[in-house]
């Protein structure tokens, strides 16, 4: 049997431990307008263009984005009281904008604190957000605040 932990370690420590996206040829992290000679790769060696991810590996971090807006979310005062429909309408806005930028809609929380679900659906509807995510995002995530239900 083949001892993975050390195997691990050894890959680890020949290739290296990346959390964020590279140039494979040049080792250099990916950024905006950053010309790529090689690769992408991230993690350990892991080719991004020729293997990518499985669904697998795409829903474990998702999981994982999903814990850390839902840790987030639960720092807004009034989500606790939320039902479980609107707390994954809160958790997509934080997924989407981040916390500090949802900090920012202040007419929308208040109207959430209030549990005033028709004003808080039409804050959204009236924002920058709206008109960049457009009526499909916008509209569902504006129905499970309005409603507390799941649309579609």
């Amino acid at each position: 049997m083949i001892d993975k932990q050390r195997l691990r370690d050894q890959l680890s420590k020949h290739e290296g431990r990346r959390k964020y996206v590279y140039d494979d040829a040049s080792g250099k992290a990916i950024g905006e307008g950053c010309f790529v000679r090689g690769l992408p790769t991230v993690g350990v060696g892991r080719n991004l263009y020729d293997r990518g991810l499985s669904d697998d590996e795409i829903d474990y971090l998702l999981d994982n984005d999903i814990n850390d807006c839902l840790h987030d979310a639960s720092q807004l005062s009034f989500f606790s009281s939320l039902d479980p429909v609107r707390k994954a309408a809160v958790v997509e806005l934080v997924f989407n904008l981040g916390l500090t930028r949802l900090k920012g809609f202040k007419k929308f929380l208040g109207f959430m604190l209030e549990q005033r679900w028709a004003q808080a659906s039409a804050e959204l509807k009236d924002s920058n957000w709206y008109r960049q995510v457009g009526e499909g995002r916008g509209d569902t995530i504006r129905h499970m605040i309005e409603t507390g239900t799941w649309k579609g």
